[in-house]
Order: C-alpha cells, then sequence, then structure tokens
C-alpha cells in the first residue's frame, strides 16, 4: 500500500492528487481517501490515479489517499510518485510533489 500524505494546514476548495506507477508492474486493486480527505472521487487509469477531494472540508495534515496495489511483474525497482494540487478561487496551485518512492517489487 502506498499513501500520499501532506502536512500542514490546508486552505483551498479542493484537493487534487495524482499518483503515477508503472503499469507494468502494478496494478491498483483499492483506493480510499484518507484522514485529511477521507471521502472523494477516485479515477483508476493505465499508470495512474487521480483523487479528488470534491469537497471544502480538508482536515488538516495527514495521509490524502490510501491505494493498495497487487505486484503484477517482478522488477529489481519501480516507482510510485505523487503530484498534489488544491484549487482555491478557481486557481490550481501545487502544494506537493514528493521525490519518487523506489520499491522492490515480486509477484
Amino acid at each position: 500500500s502506498v499513501e500520499a500524505k501532506i502536512d500542514g494546514p490546508i486552505e483551498g476548495d479542493n484537493l487534487k492528487t495524482l499518483i503515477r506507477y508503472d503499469a507494468t508492474v502494478l496494478q491498483p486493486v483499492s483506493a480510499v481517501g484518507g484522514s485529511v480527505c477521507p471521502s472523494g472521487k477516485i479515477d483508476f487509469r493505465p499508470g495512474s490515479v487521480q483523487f479528488d477531494s470534491n469537497s471544502a472540508a480538508l482536515l488538516g495534515s495527514g495521509a490524502i489517499v490510501k491505494i493498495t496495489f497487487k505486484v503484477i511483474a517482478e522488477r529489481s525497482k519501480t516507482a510510485v510518485s505523487s503530484l498534489t494540487n488544491v484549487e482555491k478561487s478557481g486557481e490550481s496551485v501545487p502544494i506537493s510533489q514528493a521525490s519518487p518512492l523506489v520499491i522492490t517489487t515480486a509477484p
């Protein structure tokens, strides 16, 4: 499982997080909202999962979304990365781009 997290207060109308991964190695099996925004829209696409809070109810710092992956191919290393934007008054502002998480996989 991988969690996208934010540290610090969030001010805005909506929070969007994009998780990117290698679709030849990992397959998402579930995704749930985290403590910052427990509900929202989750869109699965090959190589990415997008979480859109669709809410002004953003609850401080912590997990934005938690995604559980199934390993479908063994690789010595694969990366999972995230980018988070907050929308405020119709403007999208990047607030977090974490360094990719590099993991070793085995099916």
